[in-house]
């Protein structure tokens, strides 16, 4: 399958939808997507009013324009927040156009894509999250998008070697060892004092990486094209950050892990920026039979179901010191695990084209809209209301 990936979107959709080869069969944005329904949703990002511009989401939103080809996207830093927050477990943005949620992993046509939203903040990760509710305090419009514990904590829940692409917006810390870090510090100098202090990148991010071993991953927000081949089987790089996964987190530890995750990041659009990549992903071996390959819709990650409905009954997770230095010693993950594990499955269902205009395109003031499709997943897969 012919997967164009786009770094950060800026809201700039229709100049993504041309840019991209004709035969593209799936669309994957990483992240700083701005789904703005409204002038008012734009007083849910953290973006200074006098940058802020409505761009061209709307359009999709309202039906005026049509998303060509099948797009999953995740959040990034600068978005509609409140839009993300009224589908924090995924759903349709616009038609053909899905979001993955605060963590979330899809089939299509016998592929697993998989993302998590937001960035990393240290000082958020490790502190009670406040009440990131509308209206946002000055605060709460940056924490809101800032990656959670629970976020970590779902991701870590998932199935090794099964995700072939997984998107995230900040890059895994460390992995600009892993390509050509010289040329890379060329382009952009002032990456130099991050790399050499290894604050550069996501430890959430990099933990998951090496958890799940994608085939693929994705990301943007630095504003420029990088590849590196990370090899699952090597001794740890001297200059990357020791975040190593304990084996209870790994489903099966016999299994035959993949050798290397090949990660691509991506700019933002603009003339002379690269920021369409294209990958050709074949299903995996163990995925040709899964319903999802002859079809044309999205199907649910049945794993991840099981995740949401455990993990949203713990109510708030707060982060520790060991939920990324010392993986072993956040209890509650492997807890969690085991409850998972032991939870029968749920049907393989695809996910309903339920799009609906909920907020309307000319609301005057920001508000909360409670979205039917998040009523829906709780009800279908019976989620506590957190």
């Amino acid at each position: 399958m012919k997967v164009a990936v786009v770094g950060c979107c800026h809201g700039a959709l229709n100049t993504i939808y041309a840019s991209i080869p004709l035969d593209t069969e799936l669309l994957l944005i990483c992240g700083d997507f701005q789904a703005f329904r409204n002038p008012s949703d734009m007083e849910a990002a953290s973006i200074p009013p006098k940058y802020r511009s409505m761009m061209d989401f709307h359009e999709y939103y309202s039906g005026e324009r049509e998303a060509p080809v099948m797009t999953i996207v995740i959040g990034g830093n600068h978005e509609s927040s409140s839009y993300l927050q009224e589908l924090r477990f995924g759903g349709w943005l616009a038609p053909n156009i899905y979001y993955l949620g605060e963590v979330g992993a899809v089939w299509y046509r016998g592929l697993v894509i998989a993302g998590v939203s937001g960035i990393y903040n240290q000082r958020s990760f490790y502190r009670k999250a406040p009440d990131e509710q509308l209206p946002y305090t000055s605060d709460t419009v940056r924490s809101v998008y800032h990656t959670k514990p629970r976020q970590l904590l779902k991701g870590l829940l998932l199935p090794s070697d099964e995700i072939d692409v997984f998107l995230s917006h900040d890059w895994p810390s460390g992995i600009e060892h892993y390509g050509n870090t010289r040329k890379l510090i060329q382009k952009k100098p002032h990456f130099g004092p991050s790399i050499d202090e290894r604050s550069l990148g996501s430890p959430i991010a990099m933990t998951l990486l090496k958890s799940l071993r994608p085939r693929h991953w994705c990301s943007g927000h630095l504003h420029v094209r990088y590849e590196a081949e990370y090899k699952h089987n090597e001794s740890v790089n001297a200059h990357e950050i020791e975040l190593n996964m304990d084996d209870d987190f790994n489903e099966d530890n016999t299994h035959q892990r993949g050798s290397s995750t090949s990660f691509l990041a991506l700019d933002k659009p603009g003339r002379r920026r690269s920021f369409i990549g294209v990958l050709n992903v074949e299903p995996q071996p163990q995925h040709l039979g899964h319903p999802s390959l002859n079809s044309d819709q999205l199907w649910y990650f049945e794993p991840m179901a099981r995740i949401n409905h455990q993990v949203d009954r713990l109510g708030p997770v707060v982060g520790t010191p060991t939920a990324i230095e010392n993986p072993k010693g956040w209890k509650i993950g492997n807890v969690v695990r085991g409850k998972v594990e032991s939870m029968d499955r749920f049907p393989e269902t695809p996910v309903p084209n339920d799009f609906s205009i909920v907020a309307p395109t000319d609301a005057s003031s920001l508000q909360s809209w409670p979205n039917p499709q998040t009523s829906s997943y709780r009800q279908r897969y019976d989620l506590s209301i957190v």
